[in-house]
């Protein structure tokens, strides 16, 4: 039975939760705390699944107390839950929290999340690559790309579609701007695929926030050469494939296509940064396609396409861009009712010139 902790300064708060979730008694086991320092002495005698805490509480907030818990349990599913309307304390979050709920939450949307998180946890099969994985707080980004976004974002006249394009190019800056902008923190009304869109909407500042947040240059600092290779290979193919992907689709999926190619390697990244000597190895075989999926399971107990999906969906991507990343090596039926993932995977096949690639490309225009 999944341990869920729930942490809030409030009891009112905390016994609005027992009510609202008494359905799922019979498949949670949920414990309550008032107290960060509560929630810590609790979890050092029985680690949770996953903690839902309030943003602004006494002595410790919610991104002090995840942080604790990003430490000390890296396995942990990390989300807020605030009603406290502080922007920069929600971009303070970034790097510590999955996920952020805003209150109110209806009862079905909590209930998803944490059901998500759960079933997201058994996709990867060994328990030390996923507390790797769940410790991540950003991704790898090439030196180039980090090097070119700030340099834009420090001009004082930069053009938003610039910022947007620069950011297009990098998997991990991309993901974390969709990531901040779909959370329910700003409350849109429909979830954003584009990273244009993302910038025009959060703006050159919130942008910066954002990736200065996501402390995306300390990633470098114990960056090997051929970390920055693999980085900067992902972030070449990502171009490649989703350029092809929009090529594939109909006009009303072609940026979420091309979104969902720039993010199809995302996994390689994580598994690149969490565990540099294994897959650095791995990278020296030189292997694509099916080869490097099978070295990875082999090796690893997971692929990337399996941490890249893992990783999306526990930040709250939409599921068409999660799909397209978990299936992107997959052999994938022309009649499937998902066009992003046919033309991720058949980009993909063309790339590492697969030999079924003619039989998928004629039907994609079809979903």
């Amino acid at each position: 039975m999944r341990h869920i902790l729930f942490v809030d300064d409030q009891s009112a708060i905390l016994s609005g939760l027992k009510r609202m979730l008494y359905p799922m008694r019979s498949q949670w086991r949920m414990t309550f705390a008032t107290h960060p320092s509560t929630a810590l002495e609790m979890l050092a005698t029985d680690p949770a699944d996953v903690v839902v805490s309030d943003m602004r509480m006494p002595d410790m907030d919610g991104a002090g107390l995840l942080q604790e818990v990003r430490t000390r349990w890296p396995d942990t599913v990390r989300i807020i839950l605030s009603g406290y309307a502080d922007e920069g304390a929600a971009l303070r979050s970034v790097p510590v929290a999955h996920q952020f709920l805003a209150k109110p939450c209806d009862p079905a949307t909590l209930m998803a999340t944490i059901r998500d998180a759960c079933e997201l946890q058994d996709r990867l099969s060994r328990p030390e690559l996923r507390r790797l994985v769940g410790g991540l707080g950003a991704l790898p980004s090439a030196p180039q790309s980090f090097a070119a976004i700030t340099e834009a974002l420090a001009q004082p006249e930069v053009h938003l579609r610039q910022v947007a394009s620069i950011i297009e190019q990098d998997p991990s800056c991309a993901a974390k701007l969709l990531q901040i902008v779909n959370s329910s923190f700003f409350g849109l009304a429909r979830q954003v695929t584009r990273v244009d869109e993302a910038v025009a909407y959060l703006g050159v500042t919130r942008v910066r926030d954002v990736v200065l947040a996501a402390e995306v240059a300390d990633m470098f600092h114990c960056s090997t050469p051929e970390l920055a290779g693999i980085a900067q290979e992902v972030n070449e193919r990502s171009g490649i494939v989703a350029a092809k992907a929009r090529e594939l689709v109909k006009p009303r999926h072609a940026h979420d296509a091309f979104m969902a190619g720039i993010l199809h390697d995302i996994g390689r990244l994580a598994l690149a940064t969490v565990l540099p000597d294994q897959y650095g190895a791995i990278a020296r075989e030189q292997c694509t396609g099916d080869d490097l999926v099978l070295l990875e399971q082999e090796l690893l107990g997971a692929s990337h396409a399996d941490v890249g999906a893992y990783l999306l969906r526990l930040w709250g991507l939409p599921f068409t861009l999660v799909d397209a990343v978990a299936r992107h090596h997959d052999q994938i039926s022309s009649d499937d009712d998902s066009p992003l993932a046919i033309a991720v995977a058949t980009a993909v096949s063309q790339l590492d010139g697969a030999a079924d690639t003619a039989t998928l490309t004629p039907e994609v225009h079809s979903g």
